[in-house]
């Protein structure tokens, strides 16, 4: 569904974020990648994080940050959560 580079960390490794839907749940991760030398191909390390989107607003509301707009739930081919200034 979605999967972009982000940034890339100085060991040359870039973290990645992704998005799929898995039993009508979206899911978000982020997973750091290396290169294999030989063959060029990137493989995902054992770093990274997967959450629900139903738990990045849970944890913005516990650091006291409130949603004020969301668009792409619905399509579940993205998601834009907005909470201002952060």
């Amino acid at each position: 569904m979605f999967d972009k580079t982000i940034f890339k960390k100085p060991n040359n490794n870039v973290v990645k974020a992704t998005m799929n839907e898995f039993r009508g749940q979206i899911y978000i991760h982020l997973r750091e990648y290396q290169m294999d030398g030989d063959t060029g191909h990137w493989f995902p390390t054992k770093n990274g994080y997967a959450f629900i989107a139903e738990e990045i607003d849970s944890a913005m509301k516990n650091l006291g940050d409130k949603r004020i707009g969301i668009e792409g739930y619905e399509a579940s081919k993205w998601v834009v959560q907005d909470y201002g200034d952060v």
